[in-house]
């Protein structure tokens, strides 16, 4: 399926802004670099937090989209996408908001610590000490306990998909539904989607290995199934997820891949390919009517198995 015509405008002008070099590339650099963003929709509460962890502090965001006095909300605990490397609540505002508008579900978005300067695993234990203190604390931030999902794109889905598999392994807490947006699950450079779309559509092959290289304390950690879920030789038990991918994203082959481990090992798994579209669609929803149609498709899963099954 051809690109979406206004995708490829929005690429267009992407691909004419000056590229650095991968091998002159710094983390600095990369994070001065424009990246879109837009301000949050119309919700009935959008307020910052803070989750105090052990020896450090997170900021979050909660979104809440209707008036809900003092009935608990499902919640979902989201992962920002960037590589590990970059982005935060200001960058994934529009997505979170929409999301927690078209899902009708409290969102929590959680800014992790960002490699190189905190290397795998401390943004595994940041995501998930984080949900695990959002349970604790789940009276006065609002949270219905039984209806809690984790969500995150890219690195954030990698988080995510992770966080799920802590919980099971450690007995909690109990992870209700999974939304992967393009996650990072292990990819490899012999992937047939890297090889197709490794460059001009926004994430490259080199980005992926200078992405990997900055999160990574050695190549042993790609073997690690925290640091690449398809790794694990049991995902037996996990939740119910629904992982989006795009065809013109080269990390296509590893999230399709994740999906039909998860299936196999006997999880309910839907997934969805948007031929149409590319890596990080999710943030360009703002401009590109298709991304918001695939990002509000997303959220509608999630409002499907926390909303709507919950009152039937």
């Amino acid at each position: 399926m051809p690109l979406d015509p206004t995708m490829q405008m929005v690429l267009h002008q992407l691909n004419s802004l000056p590229q650095v070099p991968t091998d002159r590339l710094t983390p600095d650099t990369f994070r001065n670099q424009p990246h879109p963003a837009e301000p949050a929709v119309d919700l009935a509460l959008v307020r910052d937090i803070e989750l105090p962890l052990t020896g450090r502090t997170l900021r979050a965001r909660l979104y809440v989209p209707d008036e809900a006095g003092d009935t608990p909300q499902p919640t979902i605990v989201y992962y920002h996408g960037g590589g590990f490397v970059y982005g935060d609540l200001d960058l994934f505002n529009w997505v979170c908001s929409t999301l927690s508008k078209e899902s009708t579900c409290a969102v929590i978005s959680v800014e992790y610590r960002l490699a190189p300067e905190h290397k795998f695993p401390e943004p595994v234990d940041d995501a998930y000490e984080a949900l695990a203190y959002i349970v604790a604390h789940a009276d006065e931030l609002g949270v219905d306990t039984t209806r809690i999902a984790v969500a995150g794109d890219s690195a954030g889905g990698n988080l995510a998909a992770v966080t799920c598999l802590i919980a099971k392994e450690r007995g909690g807490p109990q992870i209700a539904y999974q939304l992967l947006l393009y996650p990072v699950t292990g990819v490899t450079e012999n992937d047939p989607s890297v090889i197709e779309n490794g460059t001009g559509y926004f994430l490259t092959a080199d980005l992926i290995r200078w992405f990997g290289e900055q999160y990574q304390r050695s190549d042993a950690d790609q073997h690690n199934p925290h640091f690449a879920p398809l790794e694990s030789d049991d995902l037996s038990g996990l939740p119910p997820a629904f992982v989006a991918t795009a065809g013109y994203d080269p990390l296509r082959d590893c999230g399709i891949s994740y999906a039909n481990a998860m299936r196999k090992a006997g999880v309910a798994v839907e997934s969805k390919n948007f031929e149409d579209l590319i890596h990080g669609f999710a943030n360009f929803g703002a401009w590109v009517p298709r991304a918001k149609e695939a990002l509000t498709e997303c959220a509608h899963h999630v409002r499907n198995a926390l909303v709507k099954q919950a009152s039937v």
